[in-house]
């Protein structure tokens, strides 16, 4: 089904089992299936007829992706500004995974994963916020941790980085290999590799 102005507005007969609720969500679907789109725009730019199984639940939520299966985003804005074929994205949380560029990535929380590179896994308010998309196989788990604490958004591209902790590896731009666990443990690291340390 599908309610409100625009939405589903392209679908035709060889797109079955999505359901849209709010102007132009899933506007641009012409025969994708399974897809689910609640709040204005949502999903709203998904054209290609192999994408399927997709979720966005929030105003813009999942809005720009063109082609891609199994990616969610909850939250205003999650997931909204990413462009081109996703695959495995998930963002929870307002602005989360918003601009990231990388598939098989998981965000939750207030802006988290902003805009992370592949393998990213996050946990937090805001963590992993100023990595780039070249920074990969990242993960962490804190308030602001793993360059959470940056104040310049996309400046991180370090690598294979393990966070727990508030603020750990808060100001990591290109160190790599490090794993961290404490709150503020390894908070001043900008380009360190290999370190361990807990505490």
């Amino acid at each position: 089904p599908t309610i409100s102005t625009q939405a589903g507005e392209d679908l035709t007969v060889n797109g079955t089992y999505n359901i849209l609720f709010g102007a132009q969500a899933g506007m641009d679907i012409v025969s994708g299936d399974h897809n689910i789109g609640i709040g204005y725009a949502t999903v709203r730019s998904i054209s290609d007829e192999t994408s399927d199984h997709n979720i966005g639940i929030g105003f813009n939520a999942l809005r720009q992706i063109d082609s891609g299966s199994d990616n969610i985003a909850i939250g205003r804005e999650a997931v909204s500004s990413q462009t081109g074929t996703r695959q495995g994205v998930i963002g929870i949380g307002q602005g989360a995974n918003k601009a990231t560029t990388s598939n098989y990535t998981i965000a939750i929380g207030h802006q988290a994963g902003l805009s992370t590179g592949q393998n990213f896994t996050g946990i937090g308010y805001r963590v992993g916020y100023g990595l780039n998309s070249t920074a990969t196989q990242n993960t962490a788990l804190g308030y602001q941790s793993l360059g959470g604490y940056l104040t310049t958004i996309y400046e991180g591209s370090g690598d294979f980085n393990t966070a727990v902790g508030s603020y750990a590896l808060g100001k990591v731009v290109d160190g790599s290999w490090n794993t961290v666990m404490g709150r503020s443990s390894g908070l001043d690291i900008t380009s360190g590799k290999d370190n361990t340390l807990l505490g």
